[in-house]
């Protein structure tokens, strides 16, 4: 399962937002209780690092229940590997923590990550990662979002071009959406943020989208696009399109 950074150039960046602070992502990041599902936590708590990565399980009850489980867990397990270079040396299956942030009980590196699932019906399981991650040695930490979307009826990963043919129109259409749901997120329309959403807008490439490198998410009437951004634009940006506007698309 592939993930695509967009990363907005640090020379335009530097233009646009010289002097300005970060920008505060909103998104929803509690966990998620959502009938047949369980909670879970990856957690490690050593000298070095607190790592507390939240995720969900289905009941056994449920259809494909044991391949979804196991889907969602190597995806988490993927993710702490990743960012802790291979060193996660905790629990897996740990019990909820409601950890309050404190960098004074590590050395080295702390993560938090909730979840929030946003469809859970018939054919779909489709859940979002929210949260933060700090290194002692960077300058700020990064706000953490991922997500992922999974057939029920095969247990397997969904990903855009499963749903939909990739096209310039389909990117077209999700460029559009951009500037408005910019201004939206972000409380203003300032020249600065205009010129930053012209840039992802210009960033989104019909190729790495036909290859799976976005993470999507499903709601009962969206389809989320997940963007990567700069630090100052906090981090992530999500791009929602109606699926009526998909229809076309629509495999």
């Amino acid at each position: 399962m592939k993930h695509r950074k967009i990363w907005i150039c640090f020379g335009l960046v530097a233009a646009l937002f010289c002097g300005c602070t970060k920008i505060s992502n909103e998104t929803s990041s509690s966990t998620s209780e959502n009938n047949n599902t369980i909670s879970y936590c990856a957690k490690e708590e050593s000298a070095e690092n607190r790592i507390y990565f939240h995720y969900p399980q289905l009941e056994e009850t449920t259809e494909n229940a044991e391949k979804v489980n196991v889907q969602i867990t190597s995806f988490v397990q993927d993710e702490i590997q990743n960012w802790f270079n291979g060193a996660f040396s905790g629990e897996m299956k740990a019990s909820p923590e409601e950890w309050v942030w404190d960098n004074d009980v590590y050395t080295d590196c702390a993560m938090k990550v909730e979840y929030t699932i946003v469809r859970n019906d018939a054919d779909y399981f489709s859940v979002t990662f929210d949260g933060l991650y700090n290194h002692k040695r960077t300058p700020h930490p990064t706000n953490y979002f991922q997500a992922l979307t999974i057939d029920k009826h095969t247990g397997e990963f969904i990903s855009m071009s499963d749903l939909y043919t990739v096209n310039s129109d389909l990117v077209q259409l999700i460029q559009e959406k951009i500037p408005e749901q910019f201004a939206e997120k972000y409380g203003e329309t300032s020249e600065e943020i205009t010129q930053a959403a012209e840039y992802v807008q210009n960033a989104l490439n019909e190729d790495d989208m036909r290859d799976d490198e976005y993470s999507i998410f499903m709601t009962e009437k969206e389809l989320g696009i997940s963007i990567s951004l700069i630090y100052a634009l906090g981090d992530h940006f999500e791009v929602m399109i109606p699926y009526e506007e998909l229809e076309a698309f629509k495999k």
